[in-house]
């Protein structure tokens, strides 16, 4: 039963997009998963509130694993209780001020992938300007922990955009797409492509 109204929360990037959440109250103690997890994810629709996120450990921590579309869901929606005061570290502020935007773009239809980089780097999205605009300079060239960030974000931002299409959202994000500036754009690089293959096979 969690017995304080202040969480300290801490997010660890890990491999392949995700990342491990783990709370201490205001005097350094880690508070286990079970005690915070339905009220950090209150509002939390993709993962039914919380109910499917099972408890982990990183070394000596106990949190909770989430890919990258559930935190930026967490994020954008401010899917936690207000009853309680959540004290980000520094990335969860960081997403807490970009999601918002990250999230509309995405279901809004306005990632564009990269096809001109998919032989060599797979598929791969446009980060809209419109995020990288509403921050200034000394935002994205803030570190954290190795890489920028916007070097986190970019990643951050390719990865919900792929998992998001293979969510339960996709449907409502490619109804949203249709006949809009993204899928003009895809058109029109598709016949780019298309263009190209052509004259390289017509000049051999």
């Amino acid at each position: 039963m969690l017995k304080t109204r202040l969480l300290h929360v801490y997010i660890e990037p890990l491999e392949n997009g995700r990342f491990f959440l783990y709370c201490e109250n205001d005097s350094g103690f880690d508070v286990g998963p079970d005690d915070w997890k339905g009220q950090l994810f209150l509002w939390h629709e993709a993962s039914f509130y919380g109910t499917t996120l099972q408890s982990k450990e990183l070394g000596t921590r106990k949190g909770i694993e989430v890919n990258s579309w559930d935190l930026l869901l967490l994020f954008a929606d401010e899917s936690f209780s207000g009853m309680i005061d959540w004290h980000w570290d520094e990335l969860g502020q960081k997403c807490l001020a970009v999601a918002p935007i990250m999230y509309d773009s995405i279901q809004e239809g306005k990632w564009i992938p990269r096809f001109e980089d998919m032989a060599e780097n797979g598929l791969s999205f446009q980060v809209p300007d419109e995020l990288w605009d509403n921050f200034p300079d000394e935002f994205w060239q803030e570190d954290i922990g190795e890489e920028s960030a916007e070097e986190f974000v970019s990643d951050w931002y390719q990865r919900s955009v792929r998992q998001s299409l293979s969510a339960g959202s996709s449907d409502q994000i490619f109804t949203r797409l249709k006949n809009s500036r993204t899928a003009r754009s895809l058109r029109k690089s598709f016949m780019l492509i298309l263009m190209k293959k052509s004259g390289a096979n017509g000049s051999g």
